[in-house]
This record gives structure tokens, C-alpha cells and sequence, in this order.
């Protein structure tokens, strides 16, 4: 498991900086990593992917608000009924009627940004590599090590992407013309 503790003492050491025994450290350039790595995460995060991307009913309060959960990156409404409906800081709010009173449920994609200690391995990784790199870079890092923190990087996102595809696979199109064109229900499913 790739830690935040770690990723940080990767991130101080790839600068040339010395390590850290523990999470509860004041030290500057602590600071700075740890505040790079929750900037990468967030940014990495915010895209949406499989392990944190799920549909959810959010439930209106005694008020009428519906409220959107605190770790969320961002929230869209899936039902075409209610297109107008958007996130307005920590509330969804109707631009049709110009109320956050929505006042009944709302189906939802929700894209949650998870601790970075509680991530699976492969995000793990490529935001580590990721922030590595731009910790790197912001402390005015230069050839060839930036290359090869570059290099870790693109291979980390590669995995990443190849995660994604894995978990996140929409009904496929028809590449056989059989009985049908458009898409081949055979492979829905698979």
C-alpha cells in the first residue's frame, strides 16, 4: 500500500530534501509536499473513474435542499426530467425556477474525492508519480532526473488508464454485420 507519509518522503527526497518520521510534521517543505499531493489528488480525482464514481439518490431535507455529500468533486443529475438542476456549492440548486427548495429525491453521478491513504494501488501510484514530478519541478528541478520522474509519471498513467478501461467498459459496437447493425448484443455483458 503506497501511504501518504511515503509519497511525501519520495516527493522531499526526489528534491533533494531530507525525510520525515511521522504525518505530524511542521516542517516547511513537509507543508509544501503534502499540499501538492492533496492539489494532485484532487486534480486527478475530480476526472471521475471507477473507484470513485457511483450513482447515489440524494435525499431533500426538512427545508427542501438537497444537499451535496462534503467529499464530493462534483455531482451531475442523471434523470432528463431534471437537466436544470445543478451544484451550487455545497446544495443543488433549479435554475429553471430559481430555488435550491427542490424538495423530492434526485438521482445522481456522484464523483467523490477519496482520501489518498484509502485510494487503490494503481491511482495510488499515479498520483504519487504525478506529484513527485510536479513537486519536483516546482522546486526547480532540472534534467535528467525530471525526465525520468516524467517517464515514471506517463507509465503510472498508462496503468491508470488501462484500470479504467477494465472496470468502466460501456456496451460495445457491432463489428459483425450478423442479423443487426449498430451494436452487437452478444457482447453486452461481457
Amino acid at each position: 500500500m503506497i501511504t501518504e507519509l511515503a509519497t511525501i518522503n519520495r516527493m522531499l527526497g526526489a528534491a533533494g530534501l531530507a525525510p520525515v518520521a511521522d504525518a505530524n510534521n511542521a516542517h516547511p517543505s513537509y507543508r509544501k509536499g503534502k499540499n501538492k499531493l492533496l492539489e494532485v489528488n484532487i486534480d486527478v480525482q475530480s476526472t471521475g473513474y471507477w473507484f470513485n464514481s457511483s450513482e447515489v439518490t440524494l435525499l431533500p431535507s426538512i427545508d427542501g435542499a438537497v444537499y451535496v455529500p462534503q467529499n464530493a468533486a462534483h455531482i451531475n443529475t442523471t434523470s432528463r426530467l431534471d437537466t436544470k438542476i445543478v451544484q451550487r456549492g455545497a446544495r443543488m440548486y433549479d435554475q429553471e425556477n430559481r430555488t435550491y427548495n427542490i424538495a423530492r429525491n434526485l438521482k445522481c453521478t456522484l464523483v467523490e474525492i477519496i482520501p489518498f491513504d484509502e485510494l487503490p494501488a494503481v491511482p495510488a501510484s499515479y498520483i504519487a508519480a504525478r506529484a513527485v514530478h510536479e513537486f519536483y519541478l516546482d522546486q526547480g528541478g532540472q534534467e535528467p532526473k525530471l525526465s525520468e520522474f516524467r517517464n515514471m509519471m506517463l507509465r503510472s498513467e498508462v496503468e491508470m488508464k488501462k484500470e479504467q478501461l477494465k472496470n468502466h467498459r460501456p456496451a460495445q459496437p457491432s463489428y459483425h454485420r450478423r442479423n443487426s447493425i449498430g451494436w452487437n448484443h452478444d457482447l453486452e455483458g461481457e
